[in-house]
């Protein structure tokens, strides 16, 4: 019966990020261009499947903001889950909030985010792999390392469920 409430918790929490996934539009021109260049410095090339959604709900502070959508894939390459950078309407990330006294996040993960990870760089030909907490932090990394394989995970809490290749 554990199994079965498991499986079925998945399959809803996959179909709810492959829904945003499939709203959100391509980064380039974008608030989350702007975000990665500006703000970060990052001048390299963003993985063809980071998106953007202009209005992008934040649960926490029931309020719609601009957002980068980063996929988070399983061992088959499937959708699972999503990493939201949310916005500031200048392109900045969003400044931090407290509500209630609790800090809430401006990068939030959406999905089954135990199942998969965020492919940053694919390279068969190496077994190296750079494995980062954050997404921009493996987008930096990419920028001066264009031959290895680069993952990052949803949060440092998911570091021990990160997806490997064979070939790493």
């Amino acid at each position: 019966k554990v199994e079965k409430m498991e499986a079925e918790k998945y399959k809803n929490d996959k179909l709810k990020a492959q829904r945003i996934y499939n709203r959100a539009t391509p980064i380039k021109g974008t608030l989350g261009e702007k975000y990665i260049r500006e703000f970060r410095g990052i001048d390299g090339p963003i993985p063809e499947d980071f998106r953007f959604m202009e209005k992008c709900k934040h649960g926490m502070l029931n309020a719609f903001h601009p957002a980068i959508i980063v996929p988070s894939k399983n061992k088959n390459g499937t959708i699972v889950a999503l990493n939201r950078i949310f916005l500031g309407k200048d392109g900045n990330k969003l400044a931090a909030k407290t509500v209630d006294g609790k800090k809430i996040d401006t990068k939030i993960g959406i999905g089954a985010v135990k199942y998969g990870s965020i492919s940053v760089q694919k390279n068969k030909q190496s077994s190296i792999c750079f494995i980062t907490e954050g997404t921009e932090d493996a987008l930096a990394i990419k920028q001066v390392n264009q031959k290895d394989n680069i993952k990052c995970n949803i949060g440092l809490s998911q570091m021990k469920n990160i997806k490997f290749e064979p070939h790493i």
